[in-house]
């Protein structure tokens, strides 16, 4: 069925229903990019709270390592021996964290790394340094504090390797984000202005489906109005215009055959009238010769 075909109101209902659903195609797009925005979001801010926590790692070593030299300097034992419980339980959830953050290939192999080097650092201060510390042989001491500094820088050395990493990945994500807000800009750009242009052409359709046959019909009704009943009211199409422009046509046809049928009449009554007369003229005659 050709638009010009349909009635009016489905017209009318297609137009808009066309439009709708562009609005809706494009609405729903933007939802999607909107939540794929979102969870990009999300997972970058997760990466940066993970980097955070392992640089809080990073600094609870340095803080075992400090107090490590705090007790080789002051030799303190009995605080060494009350301490270092809570380092060990610290970090047993230290390591449990780094495990848990990471999920690529080489930040799992480097967390595992990670978790060797601690738990060497701690087995190392539990053991040696707390022998050494007993012993109070001075170079032991500092041969202990150095191995304690040398396994300490070890340990960050392969936590900042876990961060660079994590950063890394939060660069990767914010390049992507903006690729993908960019790209979403443009595609809801270009199917608004589509939508537009849609809605203008198909109002436009519709507004020249409605308005052309009755432009047409109006030039019929003053025709007619004048009197012309050769004007012609041709229909194009099925719809409400055209019906109008059918009934139009049999009007035409209609007055075409009452004139006619007038004229007829008119054309007998006057023959009528001119025999009506010769019939006057015939008694006047009549008369006259019967008067001479």
């Amino acid at each position: 069925m050709n638009f010009s075909d349909m009635k009016i109101g489905k017209r009318l209902v297609s137009v808009v229903s066309v439009i709708i659903v562009i609005l809706c195609c494009v609405i729903t797009y933007e939802i999607v990019e909107m939540n794929v925005l979102g969870a990009m979001q999300d997972d970058g801010a997760k990466r940066t709270d993970d980097a955070i926590s392992t640089m809080q790692v990073d600094m609870r070593i340095d803080e075992l390592a400090m107090f490590v030299a705090d007790t080789i300097i002051s030799r303190n034992l009995a605080d060494f021996e009350q301490k270092l419980p809570k380092f060990k339980e610290i970090m047993a959830k230290d390591t449990e964290t780094i495990l848990t953050l990471v999920d690529t290939p080489e930040e799992k192999k480097q967390a595992e790394l990670f978790k060797s080097e601690y738990y060497e650092l701690i087995t190392f201060i539990d053991k040696d340094v707390h022998a050494v510390l007993k012993t109070e042989d001075r170079a032991e001491i500092l041969k202990a504090n150095d191995e304690i500094d040398k396994k300490a820088d070890e340990t960050m050395v392969t936590l900042e390797k876990i961060v660079d990493s994590l950063m890394s990945e939060t660069k990767a994500a914010d390049v992507e984000f903006d690729n993908v807000r960019k790209r979403a800009m443009m595609i809801s750009i270009i199917l608004s202005i589509l939508a537009v242009l849609l809605a203008i052409v198909f109002t436009r359709m519709l507004t020249s489906s409605i308005t052309k046959p009755l432009d047409e019909a109006v030039v019929v009704a003053n025709r007619l109005a004048d009197g012309d009943l050769t004007v012609k009211a041709e229909s194009k199409s099925k719809d409400e215009t055209g019906m109008l422009m059918l009934a139009m046509a049999s009007m035409v046809q209609k007055f075409k055959e009452i004139v006619s049928e007038v004229q007829s009449a008119a054309e007998n009554v006057a023959g009528g009238g001119q025999e009506l007369s010769a019939t006057a003229q015939q008694m006047s005659q009549g008369a006259t010769e019967q008067a001479a």
